[in-house]
This record gives structure tokens, C-alpha cells and sequence, in this order.
């Protein structure tokens, strides 16, 4: 609204803007608003500091006032000037005038020569969108300019920009710039987590792929990560197939990193690092169209599968034993994998359609990296993994791992010295601790980048063969997860609050995944193909999930996933209500809940939701019932979860009728167990909740009603059996008397 303010009395005789708003404020503001407020100070500003009316020498002087006072704001003003009418003649002076002070940067400090060119990156990416405008930048700033700006730009903005300018002006003559430019992408090491080094390296990608430089930096690449994926089978006994090894007599690149000839676990750490770095910019790479046919034209793309494939193997079994491994290198595997898949399936839409997968490199890699394959191999890794227990013994490590067997004794020693551990805590091959809760945080990592892909490939068409097994690895996944936090809760292990909100993180983003999936394959439900039933084991799993984590670590962490099992709510109910959603006869109902190997018992959320019932329904008389209210008193998350469900549950008579029938279920597995408790909740929460405001003659619900009538009886033979002083009794009453009001009817 101020901006817009001083454009109309801008034009007004005698009116000085700054008087009105600070210039500095101005500036400010320029350098960090929105684009929109951005663009009408430049508008604001432009007939001070780069005006139409005196010549073009005049008006560099007036902007290079402006650039000295604020570099980034400068820089800002670059972005917007031809788009508010600045003389292109006069900006392409500008851009010499500007290169020319960054070479001589004796006066300037290093925000200064960054700000400079970065004005000098936005004017030339402007201006080079005319041919005519783009012939006069080449001609002005030549290849030896550009090399002379490399020697300078010691900042990551600052080569940001370079390359920004030379990938618009193709300068593809540069002697030495390619070199430098490739030595920088693939020194990448420190990538994850650095958004200033992902910029300049998006910048360089820019440059190297307009320049047609791509196959060379791609093959550079390859190398590195064939390197890394000899280390995995050095290092870890990971299969490769032979050409993985890096040969000697192969044809190198001029770009070709020099290969190192130490294979021990340090050497190992450095190219799996840079390896980490390589698969982010491939993966980065996959998201533009141009780069992503430049990766598939490739003939290095079979190495670079192969390789990946290695590194994703190593990265899951070996992710508990290992500080270093990095669960970005198994998403760059499948999002490659997948990206492949689309780019050479027949689609319906004009976005994806067949396309011709070209030498038999690329068809190798199109085998290679075909879903099913990928999927099984992922998996396998994941439950051998996971058959070690890794989970609940956290000094664990693997005996056919180099890096651990070879853990240096003085390290070990000295960090011992020096700082105490529990043991929950171990060392690395460099001697720094590496505790229980990184590695289940690593774990945790891994396992929710298996899950995304998982569903990606499910969204896309993809793996329903595989559907069931998915179902089964994600609710083991849950399970394990939910023992680690029930073990942390009896101090049997140990998690700090930082190492927990970091495994949150992750376990927000894998219930959602878990969700996604489950409704993926409930669309493909019919009565011809009805739902598996680890459908159902799933959904209950991530609502045990929520119980489990209230239970063992408290509301803050529990609430977390609330605002994700929202929106994924109804399917959920849907899930839990598919095994006898088509069929509920009296065989399926018997066999619902049979602890043993060809059953299951009742959820843990089950019972959280009876303590619930039961807490609402007691009245606090008495120091124990003081007690049980201090315990319930924080089962926020799961009180709002399961109002969330009642009216979705309330709104379908069909799944109400199914679900309801379920908790009953539950209410007679528990009375069979003696767990009374269990019985009472359960059957409140059905009568009083559920079925109060409903019809209750529905012809919908006739099986909960019989199935009501069966378990009275059954209920009342049990409370016979019982003295009325006898533990147990009173609850069996009470359920009785919850009951008798369905009768009515």
C-alpha cells in the first residue's frame, strides 16, 4: 500500500519520496519483500538512480551510487529494470561497467563483488532473451573476462552468478572456466543441508548444460560414483557386476576425476560423502526436462544405475553401524528408478507418452531399474536388516562390516577417556560417538524414503503385485518402531529429545505415506477383488501408532500426527472396517480376534480407548480412581482422534454397522481374557457413543444387534460367575446395563 502511495504522488513538484519513507527502509524493503512490492520500488527508484533522460555513462554512475549504498538491494533493482522500462542500450553498458569493477575488486569487499554480480546475473539473463541484446553482451564480455571473474568470485553467491552469466551468454569458449566449473559439481560433499552450495551448483548445471558440456560432467559423474560403489564392495561385500570396476583402459574423459588408490573405511567415507552429493544433483537433475533427457541419452546410464544400486544397499543395511550413511542416496536410486518407468510406459495423457529408450545402455538400465526389481531388492535389504534387531540392541554392529571391524582401539580408548558412555552408545571408524538414537533415527530415515517410493510407484500405476508385501513391510515397520518407543519409556534404551523430534519428523511423513498407501488400494476394491487383509492390519497399526506414542513419549509428540490422520481419516476407517466390510459371517466374525499364529489380538488403541470410556464414565471418589485420572489426563491426541471418528463413523449407517460390530468383537476377545476393563470401555463407547443417536432398527445394522444380543448372554454367564465383591464384577454389571437399551426395540 505505500509503494503504491508514492508512485501516485511521486510525479508531484517538489516531492521527495525519501522525506516521506527512509531510503533506507526503502532499500530494505527492495531487497527482501515479495517480488510484486520489489518490482514497484524499482519503479520508485528508477528515476533516481537509473534515469531515461541523461546519457548512459550518467545513468551507470547514478546505479553504481546505489549499489555501493546497498549491494543487495542493487542487485534487486537489477532484477526489475527492463521490466519497468530501463534503456536495454544503457543496461547492456551497465553489465560491462559492472564486470569490469568485479575484476578489480582491490576497493570492493566481498559483499560488494557479490552484489555486483549478481546485478550483472539478473541484467544478462534479461537481456539475452533478445538475440539482438545477447550478440552485444558477447562481444563486450569476452571468455577471458569470465575466467578472470572465476579467479575472483571466491563466494558461493558470487559463483552462483557466474555462472549464471555465462550459461546466458553460451559461453562455450571459456578456457579453463569448464574445468573449474566440473572440479566444483563434483566436489559436493558438503550438498545436503547447504542451500547456498545448492544454488551455485544449480548454476553451474544451468552453464555446463547450455554450453553442451552435459556428457562430459555426466561421465565425470559416473566415475565417481563407480568409485564409491567399489568401496561398497571392498568395504561391505555388496555384489557389482564387472564393468562397475573403474578401468584404466577405458576411455577418459578429459573431465575425469583422478582416481585414489586407498580403499580404507576413511577413503571409503570421503567417496561415499561425495557419492551423496552426486546423487542429489542427480535427483535434482531428474526435475527439469532438459537435464533429464540429457541423463537418459546418456550412454553412462546403466554404471550409474548399477552404482546406486550398490549405495542404496549399503546405505539400508548397514545405516545402523555406520554414522556417515545417508538415506538421500536411496531416494536418488528411486527416484530414478521411477523416473525411468515413466519415461518408457505407454500413457493415456499427452504428458506421458512412449518413448524410444535408444542404445542397449539405456535399455540394460531400463531393466535394471524396473520397479518390480527395484521394490524386491529394496525390501530384501530391509528384512535382512531388520532380522538382526538392530532395534533393541543398541550395541549392536555388523560382523561382516569393515568399517566396524575395523574401529580404531586408541579412538575407542580416547573417546572413552574423555566421555563416558552408557551402552547405548557406540564409536565410529573416526572415533565420534554414535548413539543409539542416530542410528534409529538413520533407520527411520531409510525406511520412510522406501515408503515414499513405495506409494510414488503405487500413484503411478505401478508395483500392485507387490501390494500385499508393502502392507506387510510398512506395518512391521510401525511395530518396530513402536517397541523401540515402549523400550525408551521403560529406560531400556535410551533417546534424547533432539534425536526423538528428529525420528518425528520422519515418522509424521511415513504416517501419512502409510495412509496414502492404503487408500491407493482401496480404490481398487470390488467384491471381485476384495481388500487384503494387512489392509486392515495397517490402518490399525498407524492408529496404534498415535496410542503408542501418547503412551511412551507424551502428547507433544502425539499431536504431531493428528493434523496428517485427518485428512486420511475416513480411509482409515474404511481399512479397518474392510475384512468384513463385503462378508461378515459367523465364521469371519469368530476368527477376527484369535490371539495366536492365525489371528490377532485387539490394538493397543483399543484398550487406550476403554481407559478413556472408563475415565469419563467413573467419577473420581477415591485415591486409585486419582490415580487413573492423572494417567488419562494426557491422552490428549487420542481423545481428539476419536472424536474426529464418530461423527465419520455416525454418518455411514453401512460402516457404522461394521466398525461397531468390530469394537464388539474386541469386547468379547477381551471378556474371553478376563480383561473386563477392556470389555466395558469398549461397549460404552459403542452404545453410549456410537449407536445412541442412531436408528437402531436398521436393517443395516441387524448383525451388530445379533452379534449384541450373543455377547449379553455371554457377559452375563460371566459376571454369574463372579461374587459381587470379586474384581471384575461391577464392570461386567455395568456393560450389561450399557447394553439392555439396544433391546428395546
Amino acid at each position: 500500500a505505500v509503494s503504491n502511495l508514492l508512485l501516485l504522488i511521486r510525479d508531484i513538484r517538489g516531492f521527495q519520496f525519501n522525506k516521506v519513507v527512509a531510503l533506507d527502509a526503502l532499500l530494505t524493503t527492495l531487497t527482501n519483500d515479495q517480488p510484486l512490492v520489489a518490482q514497484k520500488i524499482t519503479r520508485l527508484l528508477l528515476p533516481s538512480y537509473f534515469p531515461s533522460k541523461v546519457s548512459p555513462a550518467e545513468a551507470c554512475n547514478r546505479f553504481i551510487t546505489l549499489i555501493k549504498r546497498s549491494p543487495t538491494a542493487g542487485a534487486r533493482f537489477c532484477e526489475f529494470a527492463i521490466s519497468e522500462g530501463a534503456s536495454k542500450k544503457a543496461l547492456i553498458e551497465l553489465v560491462v561497467v559492472l564486470i569490469n569493477m568485479a575484476l578489480a575488486p582491490h576497493n570492493l569487499g566481498s559483499d560488494q563483488l557479490e552484489g555486483l554480480l549478481t546485478a550483472a546475473s539478473h541484467l544478462c539473463g534479461n537481456l539475452a532473451s533478445e538475440a539482438s541484446c545477447k550478440d552485444c553482451l558477447k562481444k563486450s564480455v569476452s571468455g577471458q573476462k569470465l575466467k578472470g571473474l572465476f579467479d575472483v568470485a571466491n563466494g558461493v553467491n558470487a559463483r552462483s552468478s557466474l555462472f549464471n552469466i555465462a550459461s546466458a551468454l553460451s559461453s562455450i569458449g571459456v578456457a579453463g572456466l569448464l574445468e573449474e566449473c566440473v572440479e566444483l559439481v563434483s566436489n559436493c560433499g558438503d550438498l545436503l543441508g547447504n542451500s547456498e552450495r545448492q544454488a551455485e551448483v544449480r548454476s553451474a548445471h544451468k552453464m555446463i548444460l547450455s554450453s553442451g558440456w552435459f556428457d562430459g560432467m555426466f561421465e565425470t559423474f559416473t566415475r565417481l560414483l563407480q568409485i564409491a560403489a567399489m568401496g561398497c564392495h571392498c568395504n561391505f561385500g555388496v555384489e557389482v557386476p564387472e564393468k562397475i570396476f573403474v578401468s584404466d583402459k577405458r576411455k577418459k574423459s578429459m573431465l575425469s576425476p583422478k582416481l585414489r588408490s586407498g580403499r580404507g573405511s576413511s577413503v571409503f567415507k570421503d567417496d561415499y560423502q561425495i557419492a551423496v552429493g552426486i546423487g542429489w544433483q542427480i535427483k535434482d537433475l531428474l526435475k527439469a526436462e532438459a537435464s533429464r533427457k540429457a541423463i537418459f541419452d546418456s550412454e553412462n546410464l546403466q554404471l550409474v544405475c548399477f552404482a546406486l544400486r550398490a549405495l542404496s544397499e549399503v546405505s539400508i543395511t548397514h545405516c545402523m553401524c555406520c554414522d556417515f550413511m545417508d538415506s538421500s542416496l536411496v531416494t536418488s536410486y528411486t527416484t530414478l528408478a521411477l523416473q525411468i518407468a515413466l519415461q518408457n510406459i505407454d500413457h493415456d495423457t499427452n504428458s506421458r507418452r512412449r518413448k524410444s529408450v535408444g542404445p542397449t545402455a539405456k535399455k540394460s538400465a531400463v531393466e535394471l531399474l524396473s520397479l518390480d526389481k527395484t521394490v524386491d531388492h529394496l525390501l530384501q535389504c530391509i528384512e535382512r536388516e531388520l532380522q538382526r534387531d538392530f532395534w533393541s540392541k543398541p550395541g549392536s554392529l555388523s560382523l561382516e562390516c569393515k568399517v566396524c571391524s575395523n574401529k580404531a582401539a586408541d579412538l575407542r580408548l580416547e573417546t572413552i577417556r574423555d566421555s563416558p558412555m552408557d551402552e547405548s552408545t557406540d564409536i565410529d571408524n573416526q572415533g565420534s560417538l554414535f548413539t543409539y538414537g542416530k542410528r534409529i533415527s538413520n533407520m527411520v530415515k531409510v525406511l520412510t524414503a522406501v515408503l515414499k517410493f513405495i506409494v510414488d510407484a503405487s500413484d503411478a500405476g505401478f508395483i500392485s503385485e507387490h501390494h500385499q508385501r508393502c502392507l506387510r513391510f510398512t506395518s512391521s515397520y510401525f511395530q518396530d518402531v513402536m517397541t523401540c518407543l515402549r523400550q525408551c519409556f521403560h529406560e531400556e534404551l535410551m533417546l534424547q529429545d533432539a534425536e526423538l523430534g528428529e525420528i518425528f519428523v520422519c515418522l509424521k511423513s511415513s504416517f501419512s505415506y502409510g495412509a496414502k498407501l492404503i487408500t491407493l488400494i482401496l480404490i481398487g476394491v470390488s467384491e471381485a477383488s476384495p481388500a487384503p487383509t494387512e489392509v486392515h492390519d495397517l490402518a490399525s497399526d498407524l492408529l496404534d501408532l498415535v496410542a503408542a506414542t501418547e503412551s511412551y513419549c507424551g502428547s507433544r509428540y502425539a499431536i504431531q500426527f493428528l493434523n496428517v490422520a485427518k485428512q486420511w481419516l475416513p480411509d482409515l476407517i474404511l481399512a479397518l472396517g474392510s475384512k468384513l466390510m463385503l462378508s461378515h459371517s459367523q465364521e469371519d466374525i469368530k476368527t477376527f480376534f484369535v490371539p495366536g499364529d492365525n489371528g490377532t489380538s485387539p490394538p493397543s488403541w483399543f484398550s487406550v480407548l476403554a481407559k478413556i470410556e472408563i475415565h469419563e464414565l467413573c467419577s473420581v471418589s477415591s485415591e486409585e480412581d486419582t490415580d487413573r485420572a492423572s494417567e488419562l489426563k494426557g491422552f490428549t491426541a487420542c481423545r481428539k482422534l476419536i472424536g474426529m471418528m464418530i461423527p465419520l463413523l455416525q454418518a455411514n449407517v453401512d460402516v457404522l454397522g461394521v466398525i461397531g460390530l468390530i469394537f464388539l468383537i474386541g469386547a468379547n476377545s477381551g471378556l474371553q481374557r478376563k480383561d473386563f476393563g477392556l470389555v466395558l470401555g469398549l461397549l460404552r463407547f459403542v452404545c453410549y457413543k456410537l449407536l445412541r443417536e442412531v436408528d437402531r432398527p436398521s436393517e443395516k445394522l441387524a448383525t451388530i444387534m445379533s452379534y449384541a444380543q450373543e455377547l449379553y448372554a455371554l457377559i452375563e454367564r460371566a459376571a454369574d460367575k463372579l461374587t459381587s465383591s470379586e474384581d471384575g464384577y461391577q464392570e461386567l454389571v455395568t456393560a450389561k446395563a450399557l447394553l439392555d437399551p439396544l433391546f428395546v426395540h
